[in-house]
């Protein structure tokens, strides 16, 4: 008897784990809510393109923040071509290197879990990246640029109601024609600057 009760206690422990698991698991995909990139008049992209290729270097950090950089310039559609150091010698005359990271939060939303989505965690992160702009042998200083926004993540079933507020999703942020048309954005007033640091470029 006290062994049937026993197996009974434990199953019952494990589905709700199991339950619970999946709530949370439901609610981190289905209920966020993350803040969109700002919006962009095409007047403020209209010095974009630029005719020149770029090889995008993560330097001092991890490699994935150079891939994210090289994802994102190849979706604004500023640059002729992007190509990614170290993935095979490259000919471009600029050289883009991550300088400033994008921030998340180190929040672990307990109360989010523990509630089923019902207690919302709201987090301030940061998207996007700085980088600089070099010129190979040019003695022509870098040009610096950077397309970080901040805004508020929310994380619970509230994000349903968030979401359809204009500027936020539950998507990722860096991906879209937002997001594309922002870096371009950004990158686009210094278009002049980057195109004579391009032709100083030694060979």
């Amino acid at each position: 008897m006290r062994r049937r009760m026993k197996d009974r206690l434990r199953s019952i422990a494990i589905a709700g784990t199991l339950a619970l698991t999946a709530a949370v698991s439901g609610c981190q995909s289905a209920c966020t809510s993350a803040t969109l990139a700002p919006t962009h008049s095409d007047a403020e992209i209209a010095r974009a393109p630029i005719p020149y290729a770029v090889v995008v270097d993560a330097g001092r950090f991890p490699p994935v923040y150079g891939d994210h950089l090289a994802d994102a310039l190849r979706q604004s559609g500023v640059f002729a071509r992007v190509d990614r150091a170290g993935a095979g010698r490259s000919d471009a005359p600029l050289v883009a290197t991550v300088t400033i990271p994008s921030e998340g939060a180190a929040v672990i939303p307990i109360l989010t879990a523990l509630t089923l989505g019902l207690f919302p965690t709201w987090a301030d992160e940061t998207w996007g990246l700085g980088f600089e702009l070099t010129a190979p042998g040019s003695p022509a200083p870098p040009v610096a640029i950077d397309y970080r926004w901040r805004g508020a993540t929310v994380l619970g079933w509230a994000s349903a109601l968030l979401n359809l507020a204009p500027g936020r999703s539950g998507a990722s942020p860096i991906e879209g024609d937002r997001y594309a048309r922002h870096v371009a954005a950004t990158i686009a007033p210094h278009a002049a600057e980057i195109e004579s640091l391009a032709a100083s470029a030694r060979p």
